[in-house]
Order: C-alpha cells, then structure tokens, then sequence
C-alpha cells in the first residue's frame, strides 16, 4: 500500500511504501493535515500566501506590518458591516429558517402536551404494604432459599 505526502498544491511530493512508513511518517501526516484543516479555517492559500510574503522581511517589518494588520481585522470584527457571499447568506438564511422552524416545532409541541396531559387510570397494581426499604441482600437470601427448596 502506498501512502502520498502532498504539497500545498496537493501534487505528490514523494511516496512511501508501507514497510516504510513508522511511527515519524504516521506522525508527519497527521500534522500535514492539522496544518492543512488550521490554514484553511484562515483564509487557505491566500494566508499561505500572506505568510510566504512576511518570509520574505525582516523582523522590524513583521512587526509592523502585522500590528497593522492585526489592528484592521479587528476594526473590521467589530464593526457592522461585513463583508459576505451570496453562499454564505444563502447558508444563514437557511439556518434562520431553521431555527424558527424548530422554535415553532417545540411551541407548538408544548401546547399539545398541556391539552394531552397524562392521568392515571384506575385498576392498576396497588401501593406496596412495604414502608420500610427493600434490603437487596436479605431479598437475595430468601430467594435462593426458595430456589433450593423447589430443587429438593
């Protein structure tokens, strides 16, 4: 069985055979993947790209440039106007649908559970005459030596 570790572009970097790949090569594909699923949560590879661009300056302008960049994005968090997709208002229109629709559902359910309401019909098993609790051990006792009884 062969294993493939990708590059950025997803294009085979190398292979490995299976009675290569140990524990380091285990190790290095799952953080492969954890990087992969992190970058795209942030921008994919426009951020691969932001950060290839930082790689590229010294120390002094890496500060400045992401003090710059981190004060915008913030102002832009905070602020009411956001940018968004068709795509995505499409998705939150459709969960906005949907949470009214189960708000409505549970409302609705209420109402029919207070005018079907449970009542407790007569004839059923009587109170037990037992007040005092139930000593499992001695209930355990007394049936094994009815049991024992039967057998004889």
């Amino acid at each position: 069985m062969k294993r493939e570790i990708y590059s950025q572009n997803n294009s085979a970097v190398s292979e490995m055979d299976e009675k290569f790949s140990h524990k380091f090569s285990h190790t290095l594909l799952s953080l492969q993947l954890q990087l992969k699923t992190l970058l795209e949560e942030v921008g994919g590879d426009h951020a691969l790209g932001l950060l290839d661009a930082l790689s590229k300056l010294n120390r002094s302008e890496h500060n400045a440039i992401l003090s710059v960049l981190t004060r915008a994005v913030k102002n832009i968090a905070a602020s009411d106007v956001r940018f968004s997709s068709s795509s995505e208002e499409a998705l939150q229109e459709f969960e906005e649908d949907l949470y009214q629709d189960l708000l409505n559902a549970m409302k609705e359910a209420s109402q029919q559970s207070a005018e079907r309401r449970f009542e407790v019909l007569p004839g059923g098993r009587g109170v037990s005459a037992a007040k005092s609790p139930i000593n499992f051990s001695e209930a355990l006792k007394l049936r094994r030596k009815r049991q024992e009884s039967l057998l004889n």
